[in-house]
């Protein structure tokens, strides 16, 4: 008789290490699948789901895949859960104990299957708590270790990540302003700061300029406080396209056009309607005329 069994996944790329060497190790998303899947198969368990948290620290509770997973537990729809190592489940004490608080309370086991742990007797416990101890400490030095890094770089005003703002290109590992695409922003900003209407500066950009960006990436771009030069409260980390008047007076317009009656309204046909044009997902708006909001759908990208 086959057992239900939920297969978790808490899965986290590490920092400053590639794929070619995530696959070697088997730390890779698809590796960690790939094994678990065979293991279930070998001992005739039934696959109810995959729990895949990637990029989630294990050092924390607030992974939305565990939560998931802990909320079908208390829905008694799993009899055992299996992982990879222990460290994909958990990397503390006190937030094992957490979680395994809940597999108590509704009966529900684990098990690793590349290493060999048994929480039925003492011994047991105490090599699962000096094992999550260890795991804790190597995630808050290489934590440390990583702060440090990015600090220094910040000192020498160096990029941190290769993800690159429109209207940036890096040199000599620093931001410098690209001449080809610093335009886009400018006009951005611009032509917000004339009209206030995002949507209306995404189809200026279309028809005017040529450029198709989304009402996402618009929206972001607008907001984000690297254009005038800041990087986490630290001014003039890069070199700005915008000036702080200028930004300071486009997120003054951006507050005013949210409106706090309609920030928690549900669209709920969001995720079904897509645009018959570009295949996008259409999303939910509003407009207010005479007092009255009118609530509609359009997409995004057009």
């Amino acid at each position: 008789m086959k057992c239900n069994i939920k297969i978790c996944l808490s899965i986290k790329n590490k920092l400053r290490v590639s794929t070619e060497e995530q696959a070697l190790r088997g730390d890779s998303i698809e590796a960690q699948k790939q094994a678990l899947s065979d293991y279930a198969e070998k001992n005739q368990y039934r696959i109810i789901d995959y729990y895949i948290d990637d990029g989630f620290t294990a050092t924390s509770l607030n992974r939305p895949n565990l939560q998931r997973l802990l909320n079908d537990i208390k829905e008694g729809k799993i009899d055992l859960v299996i992982f990879t190592k222990i460290d994909r489940w958990s990397r503390g004490v006190r937030n094992y104990y957490k979680i395994q608080d809940v597999l108590d309370t509704h009966k529900v086991h684990w098990k690793t299957i590349f290493e060999n742990y048994d929480t039925s007797t003492a011994a047991g416990q105490l090599h699962i708590n000096i094992m999550l101890s260890v795991a804790e400490n190597e995630a808050a030095v290489t934590s440390e270790r990583i702060k440090a890094v990015f600090n220094n770089k910040v000192k020498n005003k160096e990029v941190i990540t290769g993800k690159v703002p429109k209207g940036y290109k890096i040199e000599n590992k620093k931001l410098v302003i690209d001449k080809e695409t610093v335009h886009i922003v400018e006009n951005i900003f611009s032509h917000f700061e004339t009209h206030q209407s995002k949507r209306a500066t995404m189809n200026f950009l279309r028809d005017e300029i040529g450029v198709n960006l989304s009402y996402k990436t618009i929206s972001n771009m607008l907001s984000n406080s690297l254009y005038n030069g800041e990087y986490r409260g630290i001014v003039y980390y890069y070199p700005s396209i915008i000036d702080k008047k200028r930004f300071d007076k486009v997120q003054l317009l951006l507050k005013r056009n949210i409106s706090s009656n309609t920030a928690n309204r549900v669209y709920l046909f969001s995720s079904l309607l897509v645009c018959s044009y570009c295949n996008h997902n259409i999303g939910g708006f509003n407009t207010k005329h005479n007092d009255k909001f009118f609530f509609n759908y359009r997409c995004n990208f057009n």
